[in-house]
């Protein structure tokens, strides 16, 4: 009979042990609103950052790609400032919105059309961007 018990004891333990593992790992692989866009629109900025604008192109927002083609999207991308640094400073989000915070270094690099001179010393700015969620993705929205 104690010998039944233990067994018993043991593969109580061992499904134990296994729900315990699962629900773990559940957990951990498991990423916020907040997490998942302060991801992506770090992702965007990185690719701002490297004049990547094909592929920053891909995290706007499904609407807006379809009304507005990769050229038009480039023409808005002038050389009035050079990008040196960005990050996601905050990450607010109210169901299938988040707002989010981005810290900008940056340097006025001029246009041959305005007459302010280059800035020698980085500038900071912090501006918003709206980031919604469609099937599942999270997108930066744009307005035309």
């Amino acid at each position: 009979m104690v010998w039944l018990f233990n067994k018993e004891l043991k593969n109580v333990v061992v499904v134990l042990g296994v729900l315990m593992m699962v629900s773990g790992c559940a957990t951990s692989s498991y990423k916020t609103a907040e997490e998942i866009v302060a991801s992506r629109a770090q992702e965007y900025q990185n690719a701002l950052l490297t004049a990547n604008y094909e592929q920053a192109y891909q995290y706007l927002s499904p609407g807006y790609r379809e009304t507005a083609s990769y050229k038009v999207y480039l023409a808005g991308k002038g050389g009035a400032i050079k990008r040196e640094a960005a990050s996601v400073k905050s990450v607010s989000c109210e169901g299938r919105v988040c707002d989010v915070k981005i810290n900008l270094i940056y340097r006025y690099a001029g246009r041959a059309s305005i007459h302010i001179p280059k800035s020698a010393e980085p500038m900071q700015r912090v501006f918003q961007e709206k980031w919604i969620e469609a099937d599942g993705v999270w997108w930066l929205y744009l307005e035309k």
